[in-house]
């Protein structure tokens, strides 16, 4: 964590101010002198959220998933995990429920891409990536956006891409996918936090832009988590999301039927299933066909569709019609192809 992102980061619950200790790692590792790789954030209210490998882990749980690395750093740790507990157990309960299988989900989704530097993320080389990129924001040549938030950021690609063409961008993940872009990460002013969409860990009102793809699909109510992220955009800022809408085709039919099935289960018996039925398949079809893909490019998109607990479609028409009624203006659809579409907007 660079010291200089504290000066944007809040509590996730209270959205009070936090302060920084730092620790000085049991590995002497050469890093600069404004990286802190270990550590904790704390507040006057009681809560603390831990900097492990570089990362603030700021989510409500924090203090528990943390909780042993907590008493080595603080010996009279116990008491004020009990406090905060008393004050936040229940936000903190309902925070570890619905975490738990989208970590599992897209943690283990990500890390596939440790298996190859080459991986073209849904069908796209990273030049590819970026001028999809710049087409969903309806970035124009030369514009420079100030503060930016990637809400739900994966592995981490979108947010240092953007990091090219805004002064600060922060790249916002709830599972371990977030280590991917950090360890990548090679801007100074683009920073990786393990954060939650309903638990944001920054003020209010605070961005200039704000992009989400593939991310607010996977929350109980799309468009309650689409007000969430809101809440942290600037008046006149802009909004990006892309969302999945509704096609007819057999197979995308057979597929939404069967995850049914396999949302319930571990996304590693996901994985091992597909590996000797559905992904081979796949495999020999793509290389039939034009758009020849990898073994793991087709797992990454198999496992994004059968194993979240939650994926919503959504009509353009429809969430242009939540942008309104959430005040909204200049509301448009950027691209569309036949899984999903971004749809931008400026709030008013």
């Amino acid at each position: 964590m660079k010291i200089e992102a504290l000066r944007y980061l809040r509590c996730p619950l209270t959205h009070n101010q936090l302060q920084l200790v730092s620790i000085t790692p049991k590995t002497e590792n050469a890093l600069p002198q404004d990286e802190i790789e270990e550590g904790y954030l704390y507040t006057d209210d009681g809560m603390y959220y831990p900097i492990t490998g570089g990362i603030p882990r700021m989510l409500p749980e924090s203090m528990l998933n943390f909780e042993t690395r907590f008493h080595e750093w603080i010996p009279d740790f116990q008491p004020l995990l009990e406090t905060a507990m008393e004050k936040f157990g229940g936000i903190v309960e309902e925070s570890t429920a619905r975490n738990r299988k989208i970590q599992e989900t897209f943690g283990f989704e990500w890390s596939l891409l440790n298996h190859g530097k080459d991986i073209k993320i849904w069908n796209r080389s990273p030049d590819l990536y970026k001028v999809q990129l710049e087409k969903e924001l309806d970035h124009l040549p030369g514009q420079k956006y100030g503060l930016v938030l990637d809400a739900g950021c994966g592995h981490g690609r979108s947010a240092m891409l953007m990091a090219d063409f805004s002064e600060v961008v922060f790249g916002v993940e709830v599972s371990t996918a977030v280590e991917l872009g950090y360890l990548e990460n090679q801007h100074t002013n683009c920073h990786f936090i393990q954060a939650d969409v309903h638990h944001l860990p920054f003020e209010k009102g605070s961005f200039d832009v704000i992009y989400s793809s593939g991310v607010l699909h996977h929350n109980p109510a799309t468009h309650a988590a689409l007000k969430m992220v809101n809440a942290f955009l600037k008046s006149g800022g802009l909004i990006c999301i892309w969302l999945y809408h509704p096609f007819k085709n057999p197979v995308h039919w057979l597929m939404r039927n069967y995850r049914y099935i396999t949302r319930n289960l571990h996304v590693k018996l996901v994985y091992a299933l597909n590996c000797i039925s559905l992904t081979p398949l796949q495999w020999i079809a793509s290389q039939m066909g034009k758009q020849k893909k990898k073994w793991t490019e087709i797992s990454i998109e198999q496992l994004d569709m059968l194993t979240p607990k939650y994926r919503h479609e959504h009509t353009a028409a429809e969430v242009s019609n939540w942008l309104e009624q959430d005040h909204f203006t200049e509301i448009k659809v950027t691209d569309s192809d036949n899984y999903g579409f971004s749809i931008t907007g400026n709030k008013s």
